[in-house]
Formats: C-alpha cells, sequence, structure tokens
C-alpha cells in the first residue's frame, strides 16, 4: 500500500503486509503513521487500506 506525504497525493515509499506502524493522527479516512524500519518513516495511509 503506498504511502503519501499527505492525504492524496502518493509517495514512492509503501508498506507491505504484516508491516507494523504507529498511528499518530487520525484524519477522515486518513491515518498518520509512522514505521520504524531501516529508516524511520511518517506518511499518510488510507484507512481503508488496514485490516
Amino acid at each position: 500500500m503506498p504511502i503519501y506525504s499527505i492525504p492524496n497525493k502518493p509517495t514512492a515509499m509503501y508498506l507491505i503486509k504484516g508491516d507494523e506502524v504507529e498511528i499518530l493522527e487520525e484524519k477522515g479516512e486518513w491515518l498518520k503513521i509512522r514505521y520504524y524500519g531501516k529508516k524511520t518513516i511518517e506518511g499518510w495511509i488510507k484507512k481503508s487500506d488496514v485490516e
């Protein structure tokens, strides 16, 4: 699933099934997340993409 820099503006970054994220904020159909991998990434994902 793509990570968005702001809602509706996709980046080249993405998450794969099973990646765990920290939810920082909820705004309508969007979740602001932080992902801890090789580097820490913050961005937005669609709430409908989350299981």
